[in-house]
């Protein structure tokens, strides 16, 4: 799509929102009055935005512009169904009532230039890749790993007095039969340990897949994809619940005031009692952050988090501690990709390690972009680079695995 036309969309979209807001300086309120002038059409879209209930702005906007199969091709775009439009909040309403006008504003400008279709939007569809899907690889103590996204549902294995578990809606159990005498003098994981005590387990997802399981004492954990998580069969050591985690998990603890829980993770250790809490501690990440959604949660047994904060360690610096944006933190978890405040290279590797893919970075590629809006993780790659394009100042060309971004 050429430049002007895409940045002419994306202006008249900005400018609605302005509008709305009621933020429109002189120059620009000229320049919305001029798009309103050029046709009924502009005009009923700018008067279905402004009238009754706007939570149903996205469904008014998209019903008020004539652009035929543009508009059903925004909706596949953007990922979104009906009742997610009605469940969420009044901002991702409007902000993907923005993202649509956008869309459908570019593609009728473009299509009815050029009939023929875009050659680079041709290319994503037809080098498509698919999503990423529930899967895992569970090491035992003794070795044996197991593929979880083929094994039977049903008992896996048991070992040091727990049986494992896999169940029909793809999660792993863990059952206490009986707590070994031992258990309170097992080894614990430590900082740093890179071999695995005797009675630990490990689950690991590959690039492109994410699972969720039970621990024995009734913590539920959702591993993100590129992830691990390294724990003791029973849990339990010296007291505590000790486990390991490389990458992102979203963890929901059970409350056990005699056994605190604690979660070791490239340079960090966070000990609760019960909470549901995020962290991203990915290697190839500048930062290990830790996001607090219910109860407390004391970070290198220093800092304690309130629900709706974050904490981000960076190398040596002092931890920072700052409001959460708890969509984007727990978008991956929800099924979404939310194209918000992080900067656009990190968004790319949360692209590369869900759908499997290496992103190559030519010298015209931007360093920072700020598409807005979000889709489901659910959809296939080319529902999420469309949303990039968009904006007119990316590129994407897909061959087989490998993504190369240009300007």
């Amino acid at each position: 799509m050429p430049e002007n036309e895409l940045d002419q969309a994306f202006k008249i979209s900005q400018l609605l929102v302005l509008k709305h807001q009621a933020e429109l300086d002189e120059v620009e309120s000229k320049e919305l009055e001029l798009w309103l002038s050029e046709s009924e059409a502009n005009r009923t879209l700018y008067e279905r935005m402004h009238q009754d209930s706007v939570r149903e702005a996205d469904l008014r906007l998209m019903n008020s512009f004539d652009a035929g199969p543009a508009r059903e091709k925004a909706w596949e775009i953007l990922g979104l169904s009906k009742t997610k439009q009605r469940s969420t909040n009044f901002y991702r309403l409007f902000a993907a009532a923005a993202a649509v006008a956008a869309i459908t504003l570019g593609t009728w400008l473009y299509t009815s230039r050029h009939p023929e279709g875009s050659a680079a939007t041709r290319d994503l569809l037809v080098n498509d890749i698919k999503p990423g899907s529930v899967g895992a690889t569970l090491t035992l103590a003794n070795g044996k790993t197991i593929k979880l996204s083929s094994a039977t549902n049903g008992e896996l294995a048991k070992e040091a007095g727990v049986t494992i578990k896999k169940t029909a809606d793809g999660q792993l159990i863990y059952e206490i039969a009986s707590v070994p005498r031992n258990d309170d003098n097992a080894p614990s994981l430590r900082e740093g340990t890179t071999k695995q005590s005797h009675t630990s387990n490990t689950l690991a997802t590959a690039k492109g897949e994410t699972y969720q399981v039970k621990l024995p004492d009734g913590t539920a954990v959702w591993l993100n994809a590129a992830s691990s998580l390294t724990y003791s069969a029973s849990l339990t050591a010296h007291g505590k619940r000790v486990v390991r985690l490389s990458g992102e998990a979203y963890f929901q603890v059970a409350k056990d005031k005699t056994r605190p829980f604690i979660v070791e993770s490239n340079g960090q250790k966070v000990e609760v009692m019960g909470t549901h809490f995020n962290i991203n501690s990915y290697d190839e990440e500048s930062s290990v952050k830790t996001t607090l959604l219910e109860g407390s949660v004391r970070i290198n047994d220093a800092l304690v988090l309130r629900p709706g904060q974050q904490s981000v360690i960076s190398g040596t610096e002092p931890i920072l501690v700052k409001e959460a944006n708890l969509e984007e933190a727990m978008a991956w978890k929800n099924g979404d990709f939310l194209f918000g405040e992080e900067d656009f290279r990190t968004t790319m590797r949360k692209i590369a390690r869900w759908y499997d893919v290496e992103i190559v970075y030519a010298p015209s590629a931007p360093d920072n972009l700020a598409p807005g809006g979000w889709v489901s993780r659910s959809k296939n790659i080319s529902a999420v680079l469309k949303i990039m394009e968009a904006t007119g100042k990316v590129h994407f060309k897909v061959e087989g695995r490998r993504i190369t971004v240009t300007q």
